[in-house]
């Protein structure tokens, strides 16, 4: 899935906000993001074997405002079903050029909720974050249960 330059408001689910993704690839580029609401992955929901990347188009910085969530991960809930996952089944999480504003978890991981041993790979790049928390537990911009590959961040900021 490829979106460019949408905007999504209002959205609520049980588990992702506004994205359930399971085996796919989805690219977001100059989208805006304003009031989510779910119990987990406030915006997004990954489980098993997918690519996601937030970035900004040519015309349009990436935003995501506003997302609430009643257990973890303000914003992105990534982990695996372990009935189903397979030793060669991996995924991968890009957010860059983007800004990230007022999100919480109840729980863990206000911004990102991490426990995949298929996820080989998350970058954050030129990412402003500002307003992030965890209510009650730890994490309050990412909480990292478990992860088999690196977390790069770089030329970001949180405030």
């Amino acid at each position: 899935m490829t979106d460019t330059e949408s905007h999504y408001l209002n959205n609520a689910a049980l588990t992702g906000g506004i994205f359930y993704i399971e085996y796919s690839t989805v690219t977001l580029t100059g989208v805006e993001i304003e009031t989510t609401y779910a119990v987990d992955g406030g915006v997004f929901y990954g489980y098993d074997k997918s690519t996601l990347t937030v970035q900004s188009s040519s015309t349009r910085t990436s935003t995501i405002t506003a997302t609430s969530v009643l257990g973890q991960g303000g914003i992105g809930y990534f982990a695996e079903n372990p009935s189903y996952a397979v030793a060669t089944d991996t995924y991968k999480i890009v957010f860059k050029d983007t800004s990230i504003a007022t999100t919480e978890a109840y729980l863990e991981g206000g911004a990102f909720y991490l426990d995949s041993e298929q996820l080989v790979h998350m970058t954050l790049e030129t990412v402003t974050m500002t307003g992030t928390s965890s209510k009650t537990k730890a994490g309050g911009v990412i909480y990292v249960n478990s992860m088999k590959g690196p977390l790069f961040i770089s030329n970001s900021q949180f405030t």
